[in-house]
């Protein structure tokens, strides 16, 4: 025969409480969504710590792009040459003289002291120039000088300094600048 023993008064309180045995399931299920919630955080935390930099090399591109096409590159363009505050003065009667002036927008002007013009033709002209040059210096004369206009571009001036530069006698060229004060 059985003997009936009254319950503890743990036992009696969850047999007897359905709200307390749903309060014991709640708190468990609570504390399971806090620990599944922790753990995805932190596998978020990870990703974000890396910055997604897709975007910003689109803008850079979009920029690149943009001034490539915005901007105008002219290779032909007049140098416009400041003028000289410092340098030393060359003795135009110690120099040998050439002059460039205004000629047709490809080929300038280029001629002797004098005024009377080397070739048109640059092969011609060189070897011209060079002779100039080479008789200037040979006659006593110690510089070379270039006289060129302010409309003159710099890509011409430098061809007349290259057909001087053939002369081995040549050691100093000056460029004509106007002196302000």
């Amino acid at each position: 025969m059985s003997q009936f023993r009254p319950p503890d008064d743990d036992q009696q309180t969850a047999a007897t409480s359905p709200a307390a045995a749903g309060k014991e399931e709640d708190e468990a299920f609570d504390d399971a969504y806090e620990h599944s919630l922790l753990a995805l955080s932190r596998r978020q935390h990870g990703i974000d710590d890396e910055m997604d930099i897709t975007p910003m090399i689109d803008i850079t591109f979009l920029l690149l792009i943009f001034f490539l096409v915005a901007s105008k590159m002219d290779p032909n363009s007049a140098v416009a040459l400041p003028k000289a505050r410092h340098g030393t003065a060359v003795v135009e009667k110690n120099s040998v003289v050439i002059l460039v002036s205004q000629g047709t927008p490809d080929a300038p002007k280029v001629s002797r002291e004098s005024g009377q013009p080397f070739s048109s033709d640059l092969a011609t002209q060189e070897d011209e120039i060079r002779d100039y040059v080479e008789k200037g210096l040979a006659s006593g004369k110690q510089y070379v000088l270039i006289k060129a206009e302010k409309q003159i571009k710099q890509r011409h001036v430098s061809q007349v300094a290259k057909s001087i530069g053939l002369a081995p006698e040549a050691q100093s060229l000056h460029v004509a600048v106007m002196e302000t004060k």
